[in-house]
């Protein structure tokens, strides 16, 4: 009889634990739901007004939206009414990186590292003078590469000719020979010509 009111009792204890332990799941998931809720409804508008106070990349919708020659012209233009004391910074870092990307139909790197290097010269404790400074390295260092390409082609393409030339001449070397033995040949044989007509005026 004590066997099965022990298990009766184990059971019971067991079921009263796991009853305790969901409530206390509950209990815990509601509270920090409702933290959750407080900390979201006071964050969003901070984030909000972050996300409102982020500057955007100026380049960014001429890139997005292809329209360069609108946003370079309207660049230009601005840039030209412009003065040190009315922060030109924004205009020749817009200029430049229109000049500087690749994919730009106005890609020119010596334009580009003409208005970034005006940019550091005119505005250098601008935060876009050292992003101008970034710019300006990763031109050169592309100018360099492609002088190093250029170099390193011409120095193919006369390697190239110097063969094709060593080439022509030992073909005409190669036809010299076959000239020579055709000719040592026609010799012989205009010398066994006159041997056999020598023989038959002898006998």
């Amino acid at each position: 009889m004590d066997r099965p009111r022990q298990r009766h009792n184990r059971a019971s204890i067991s079921f009263m634990q796991n009853i305790i332990f969901r409530w206390f799941r509950l209990r815990l998931a509601t509270v920090f739901l409702f933290y959750g809720v407080l900390c979201f409804a006071g964050c969003a508008p901070k984030l909000q007004q972050m996300e409102a106070c982020q500057p955007l990349f100026g380049p960014q919708k001429a890139i997005q939206s292809g329209e360069y020659q609108e946003f370079l012209e309207e660049n230009q233009k601005l840039l030209l009414q412009c003065t040190l004391s009315n922060s030109c910074e924004t205009l020749l870092f817009n200029i430049g990186v229109v000049h500087a990307y690749s994919k730009s139909p106005f890609h020119d790197r010596s334009k580009a590292l003409h208005y970034f290097g005006q940019l550091v010269n005119d505005y250098p404790n601008s935060p876009l003078s050292y992003e101008a400074m970034v710019w300006i390295d990763l031109i050169q260092q592309v100018d360099a590469l492609e002088k190093k390409r250029r170099r390193l082609q011409t120095q193919i393409n006369s390697k190239k000719a110097a063969i094709k030339t060593k080439e022509k001449d030992l073909r005409a070397k190669d036809a010299t020979i076959d000239e020579l033995r055709e000719q040592i040949k026609r010799s012989r044989d205009i010398d066994l010509e006159i041997g056999e007509k020598e023989r038959e005026i002898l006998y």
